[in-house]
């Protein structure tokens, strides 16, 4: 993940986009794309123009990578929350409830 976040940082940076400008641009994008059904990068660069971009920031490629790091990230983030609230062990098994030598103490 890190290469393609380095490689999304290049192309932009040869588009006169700093890095610190990359998170404002991702997010417009992402706006962008969730406005219309069918979105394309013609239509995305006139949105983003709209809101001060330059006209031609993106191109397919660099719209693959932006969309390509989401997915990413929030796969992440769902992995992350799973292995929290994990209902079943790795194996497919149901876990323990409670201690069971506890409870065979008490009968």
């Amino acid at each position: 993940m890190e290469q393609l976040t380095d490689l999304l940082l290049r192309r932009l940076s040869y588009k006169g986009v700093s890095p610190d400008e990359v998170p404002w641009l991702v997010r417009d994008v992402l706006n962008a794309v969730g406005e219309v059904e069918e979105t394309s990068v013609s239509m995305i660069n006139r949105r983003l123009a709209i809101l001060g971009w330059d006209k031609e920031i993106l191109d397919e490629f660099t719209l693959a990578l932006i969309m390509c790091l989401i997915e990413k990230n929030d796969e992440r983030r769902v992995e992350h929350h799973l292995e929290f609230r994990r209902p079943f062990r790795r194996d497919g098994t149901e876990p323990l409830q409670g201690n069971l030598s506890h409870e065979q103490d008490h009968h």
